[in-house]
């Protein structure tokens, strides 16, 4: 999913006040998390509005559900409906938790370099 047709989607289920820039902001959030501590990118993803739009985002259906709470904890932070944003606060940190497993047993262990002094 891209990251235009993610905001697209969330506006759809949950209309909010919060403009395009901000959300795509807070999707920079979640794949620069997803970069630097899953991925290991040497940076973090950073995505600049109105340029990445199309970009795709790191996590693949169906762990990409885990934008979609994101984007919706961070409206009801935003909004000061802090039980809300608790309950999707945890419905992301769960989804997050199974990308990470899924990304543990997928991707292929890196080989040890070892050095041998003779």
């Amino acid at each position: 999913m891209t990251t235009h047709e993610c905001i697209d989607r969330f506006d759809r289920l949950l209309p909010n006040a919060f403009c395009e820039k901000t959300k795509l902001s807070w999707l920079s959030e979640v794949d620069g998390k997803i970069s630097r501590e899953l991925k290991e990118y040497s940076y973090p993803v950073v995505y600049v509005y109105p340029r990445d739009l199309p970009k795709n985002l790191l996590a693949p259906a169906p762990y990409d559900a885990m934008y979609h709470a994101y984007l919706s904890a961070m409206v009801y932070l935003h909004n000061g409906e802090y039980t809300a944003y608790n309950t999707l606060a945890a419905l992301f940190n769960r989804y997050y938790t199974d990308y990470t497993l899924y990304l543990k047993k997928t991707t292929p262990k890196k080989a040890k370099r070892v050095s041998v002094v003779i």
